[in-house]
């Protein structure tokens, strides 16, 4: 159990998991080594139905600082998903009223400064009204290990650091009631990429998912040793974090953020939150034909 306060909570940390074990054990004590682990309180919301992933909960249970049991039987696979980070979330703001949520996969582990980084950034960009998230991936294994880039894109699932207000914005959005239906992940990306999310130069996370459902089931895939190379698990950083931009490495839909495209996105985010209307879809047509961006 961490010894913070509640006036001395810099933040949360948040790891959903149901059917994983070996992995959840390191994502666990990945998150329980980080720096600042003081300080942060550990939220894991468990899916009941697998017995050895609660043994392994159980296990850790002096360690983890809130325990949220759920039962996913009269639920789909991907309102499970949904509901339980979506719960974790209101949980964490509503209740504990952090100022910033780290969300991690249970079969992802993260550095020994993820926590201190996401603060930095959380700290540094809160009152920028264009800051969306800190996503913690990334697959440059050239970079110094203190360098940040601002991209816009959207949400990294397996480690990205959310603020209350970005939360709030997004529950607010018209998207959001499709979260029955929809991956939370592409329900906040519209929005998210209204603005601009920060992520490190080199990763802050190490991906072992090549078990789920998104994803080559090859742990030597080019995905995950990308990531492998990249990833800085014990970084040294004396002088503090800098921004240096580099060229997007993660995704094709991950561009270097320019302010001057933000009514662009702003006008898509809302053609796409009401896309059965009719006049949203010919919108759509005109702005995918009118507008190929080049960035």
């Amino acid at each position: 159990m961490s010894q913070h306060k509640n006036n001395e909570l810099m933040g949360a940390v948040v790891v959903t998991t149901f059917s994983r074990t070996d992995l959840l054990k390191k994502c666990l004590q990945s998150v329980l080594k980080a720096d600042l682990r003081e300080h942060i309180h550990l939220v894991v919301v468990l899916q009941k139905g697998n017995i050895e992933t609660e043994k392994i909960v159980r296990s850790l249970i002096n360690d983890i600082d809130t325990l949220i049991i759920v039962d996913g039987s009269n639920r789909s696979v991907i309102e499970n998903i949904n509901f339980n980070r979506a719960l974790a979330y209101d949980y964490c703001f509503e209740t504990l009223r952090s100022p910033w949520v780290l969300g991690i996969e249970d079969d992802t582990q993260i550095s020994k400064d993820a926590i201190v980084f996401s603060n930095f950034i959380m700290e540094k960009y809160s009152a920028n009204r264009s800051f969306r998230i800190c996503n913690l991936g990334s697959k440059d294994p050239f970079s110094k290990e203190n360098e940040y880039s601002i991209f816009r894109w959207g949400i990294l699932g397996q480690g990205s650091t959310i603020s209350a207000e970005t939360w709030r914005k997004i529950k607010r959005s018209k998207s959001y009631k499709y979260l029955q239906v929809s991956p939370l992940d592409g329900i906040m990306e519209h929005f998210l990429k209204t603005g601009f999310s920060v992520f490190p130069n080199r990763s802050r996370i190490r991906d072992e998912g090549w078990s789920g459902t998104h994803s080559n089931s090859n742990s030597e895939d080019d995905h995950f040793k990308a990531i492998r190379s990249s990833f800085v698990e014990n970084p040294c950083i004396d002088e503090g974090y800098f921004l240096k931009q580099i060229e997007s490495n993660w995704r094709f839909d991950q561009v270097c953020y320019k302010r001057s495209e933000n009514f662009y996105y702003f006008i898509k985010n809302h053609l796409l939150a009401s896309k059965y209307s009719a006049a949203a879809l010919r919108l759509k047509k005109f702005l995918r034909e009118s507008s190929k961006m080049k960035y």
